[in-house]
């Protein structure tokens, strides 16, 4: 069958929209492979870099293989050891405070003991002092520091311990002249020790006795001399009393005094044995700084109160100061 013109013109709209849609086709297939081909990961991972080679480092060399082995002197060892020295360590001697030398040139003659080591006191007269002073633990007298205050039970007699870079040494209340030797006991004879002899303090001298005018029980003159007198010499005119710290409720609240006799110098003041003396001029005796500003006080005081307590009782001493 043979097209003739008009035939062509109505039939050419569906050829072109025939070749239109195979063209359609063609390019839509194309851009999808294109798109597929971008997103689809490679099948063949990316090998990793090889590390580089490593560098060959040469060591210094080293003689000490050499050094140890030492062959040319078999007796001496390897060579480059440090001798090894051993240093003796002296060990420090412990001494036995009880049997600790007695220290020279000291001079204790007033002491008192307390449960608490800080409130124990004692007047120790060092190498060159013209007078004792009062100290506690932990203060010095000349090279040497006190360690303990307390009672020395082989020797029976209140004690003070010192410490210096020479060791531990101890001094005797009183002890004026060095102990005697002891004899060795026989083996087949055991006698028990004998205590010393108690020490009782000393009488007030006359010219001290004569200046302390007695007004009442409670009140007394005193001439402004026999303070001095006092202050300069009471490790001498208080020897031997003992004085005790008083504590109620675990406190302290006092000092007791003992050994007092009415001829004593704290007899003439108006004291008796075993009063307890709580306050001087208010210092309350209740800690060891507040008893030092007492008898710091007591050389330029016009009037000395103490108050005692005794035999439960209170009462206040007056001392005028003339």
């Amino acid at each position: 069958m043979q097209l003739t013109p008009q035939m062509w013109r109505r039939l050419w709209p569906f050829v072109l929209l025939f070749l239109a849609s195979v063209m359609a086709y063609f390019q839509a297939s194309g851009v999808s492979e294109l798109v597929g081909a971008s997103l689809e990961p490679s099948a063949r991972p990316v090998p990793p870099r090889a590390p580089p080679p490593a560098l060959h480092q040469q060591r210094p060399p080293d003689a000490k293989a050499i050094l140890d082995r030492n062959p040319f002197d078999s007796v001496t060892g390897p060579l480059g050891r440090v001798p090894e020295i051993e240093l003796a360590k002296k060990k420090p001697e412990h001494v036995d405070p009880l049997h600790a030398p007695e220290c020279k040139g000291l001079t204790v003659s007033i002491t008192t003991e307390s449960p608490d080591p800080s409130w124990s006191l004692a007047v120790i007269q060092g190498p060159g002092e013209k007078h004792g002073r009062l100290r506690r633990i932990g203060d010095t007298v000349g090279d040497k520091r006190v360690a303990y205050i307390g009672f020395n039970r082989l020797e029976q007699s209140p004690t003070v311990w010192l410490e210096s870079t020479s060791g531990l040494c101890q001094s005797y209340l009183f002890d004026d002249e060095p102990a005697p030797a002891k004899p060795k006991p026989k083996p087949t004879l055991k006698k028990p020790p004998r205590r010393p002899a108690r020490r009782v303090p000393p009488a007030a001298p006359k010219s001290i006795a004569d200046k302390i005018h007695r007004v009442s029980a409670t009140e007394f003159n005193v001439d402004r001399s026999v303070v001095d007198t006092v202050v300069e010499q009471y490790s001498k005119l208080l020897k031997n009393v003992l004085v005790r710290p008083v504590q109620k409720n675990g406190r302290v609240v006092g000092m007791r005094v003992l050994r007092i006799r009415p001829d004593t110098l704290l007899g003439k003041l108006g004291l008796a044995n075993g009063d307890v003396i709580q306050s001087i001029n208010g210092f309350q005796l209740s800690a060891p700084d507040k008893a030092l500003q007492a008898y710091a006080r007591l050389r330029t005081a016009s009037n000395i109160a103490l108050k005692v307590e005794r035999k439960g009782k209170p009462m206040t001493i007056d001392l005028h100061i003339q």
